[in-house]
């Protein structure tokens, strides 16, 4: 009878669980996303029988492509939308737009330069590089969207969005890649999910910003300004980790073959499902939560909240590589033989950054130099794919090495996320018990904690 005597205490923390506002929003934007990447889960075996991994690995290079645009291209200004005053907002969205379009514009040109140095790209006609520019003007158009909806607290909308993006990309590249397109079919794929999006989100987004007017050209330039610390701190942070999750597979690509490449994003893309599923959500709610959440409240949300996510990030690594070599080389096909010992390498990279990613946004508040310390440490890890070119290293001999380096620079910028987070607390209690203080405010945000904190 040992478990008649659990339910009731299960039942309560889960009552308790559901009365957080935090979990609630992570649970409606999750359980939005939920369908979406199980069906990229589920197209990815039907996808390795119509494409090879050298398919696999020219898509991973234009992946890689599209994605460092995305970061780019509105030097994370986007960021700002859920944090700025609501008289900022439209300032906000048309300096967005400007910067957005003067990004776009050079793109061309990028794209000239790579056809002359990758070798990849030989491969594909030239009809099929001009779908680059489209992706990426997708993508900057889709992101000011998705945090409107975290700055309107409208996460189930959000979650909907999220999920027709995946459901499109899925069924794209399935449909594509049955017409013998491969890496053509994978990257059309991609672009029909961010068309599915914005069709499907077009209406709450236009009714966010059919309100806005012009503004005179001083106040965008005021604005940028202000806010030089997202093109200086969080572009690069977000440049050097995306750089770690992307550019492993286009390094393996040019160094040693495009099957290689191949294993290596099929192996990334499996471990993207939970980080995007359960880590990513949790990090764009707190965002939301930021300027009014009290830093007390925040320190031990932020202990729980990695503590779950840590044991959640063993558990799905091991249920990951409970099939063994037999059963993924059976789910995938013949030629993927190879797959379940990456995957098996690169299982502790995974379990932390599962971790790390729930926790990136917390950066902003507690100190931006720990974001670049902890993504330039894992960029810079990048280095070790290079060894082989003076070292007579194997392919695993590299995983292995970048794997330990990676998973170390993860680890130390959380532990000193939690302390600072312990001195915010602290520091906010004590000019909470203040006489002065309690006369004119009883609430103290985390981010005025913070403010406190650097004075």
């Amino acid at each position: 009878m040992p478990f008649v005597r659990l339910r009731p205490r299960v039942t309560d923390v889960a009552r308790s669980l559901m009365a957080q506002r935090i979990v609630r929003r992570t649970l409606s934007l999750s359980s939005g996303v939920a369908l979406g990447q199980l069906a990229v889960m589920a197209s990815t075996p039907i996808l390795t029988r119509l494409c090879t991994p050298d398919d696999f690995g020219i898509f991973a290079f234009l992946y890689t492509f599209i994605t460092l645009f995305g970061i780019v291209g509105l030097l994370q200004l986007e960021v700002d939308i859920p944090l700025c005053d609501d008289d900022e907002l439209p300032i906000a969205l048309l300096a967005q737009a400007g910067v957005g379009l003067a990004m776009l514009s050079s793109i061309l040109v990028v794209i000239a330069l790579l056809t002359t140095t990758v070798d990849l790209l030989d491969r594909l006609p030239l009809w099929a590089l001009l779908l680059l520019p489209l992706s990426c003007l997708l993508q900057i158009v889709l992101l000011p969207a998705a945090y409107l909806h975290v700055r309107s607290g409208s996460f189930s909308l959000y979650g909907m969005q999220r999920m027709n993006r995946l459901l499109g990309q899925a069924g794209g590249q399935v449909a594509l890649c049955w017409f013998e397109l491969g890496s053509i079919g994978l990257l059309g794929g991609l672009i029909v999910g961010q068309i599915v999006a914005l069709v499907t989100g077009i209406r709450a987004f236009w009714s966010a910003v059919s309100g806005i007017r012009w503004v005179h050209r001083r106040a965008i330039v005021s604005y940028l300004r202000r806010k030089y610390e997202y093109p200086c701190y969080i572009l690069p942070a977000n440049i050097f980790s995306s750089s770690m999750h992307l550019l492993p597979s286009v390094l393996v690509g040019s160094v040693f073959s495009a099957k290689e490449a191949g294993l290596l994003l099929l192996v990334q893309r499996l471990f993207a499902v939970p980080v995007r599923l359960v880590s990513h959500n949790v990090s764009q709610v707190l965002l939301g939560e930021l300027r009014t959440i009290d830093p007390a409240a925040l320190r031990r949300l932020t202990r729980r909240s990695m503590a779950v996510m840590a044991a959640a990030g063993l558990a799905i690594a091991g249920i990951v590589v409970l099939p063994g070599e037999a059963g993924w080389t059976l789910m995938l096909g013949p030629g993927w033989n190879d797959f379940w010992y990456l995957l098996l390498c690169f299982t502790p990279l995974q379990t932390v950054t599962f971790v790390s990613e729930a926790a990136r946004n917390l950066f902003l508040i507690v100190d931006k130099r720990l974001m670049i310390w902890q993504s330039g440490g894992g960029f810079a890890a990048l280095g070790i794919f290079l060894l082989p070119l003076v070292a007579p290293l194997t392919f695993y001999d590299v995983v292995i090495a970048y794997v330990g380096a990676a998973t170390l620079v993860q680890v130390v910028p959380l532990f000193v996320l939690v302390r600072r987070l312990d001195t915010m607390a602290t520091l906010s209690r004590n000019t909470a018990d203040s006489p002065a203080d309690r006369s004119s405010s009883t609430h103290h945000s985390a981010v005025a904690a913070l403010g406190k904190s650097e004075s």
